[in-house]
């Protein structure tokens, strides 16, 4: 049991450290307003993932209940 919370801890901390890395290494400019609400960046965000929930969890999890 010990042994697991010390690789939780260290999967824990091995996040952050990463994404502190990225940004001190590779450095990015902030998308602008205009972009965020483009028709393009909105079907991506939203549209997407509502469309692939509907057809995994509604169609293939269906498919295996029967």
């Amino acid at each position: 049991m010990k042994k697991l919370a010390v690789i939780a801890a260290a999967a824990l901390t091995a996040g952050p450290a990463f994404w502190t890395f990225l940004v001190l290494v590779a450095p990015v400019d902030l998308a602008s307003w205009v972009y965020l609400w483009s028709f393009s960046f909105l079907s991506v965000v939203l549209w997407q993932p509502l469309v692939e929930e509907i057809f995994f969890r509604g169609v293939v999890q269906g498919a295996f209940g029967r």
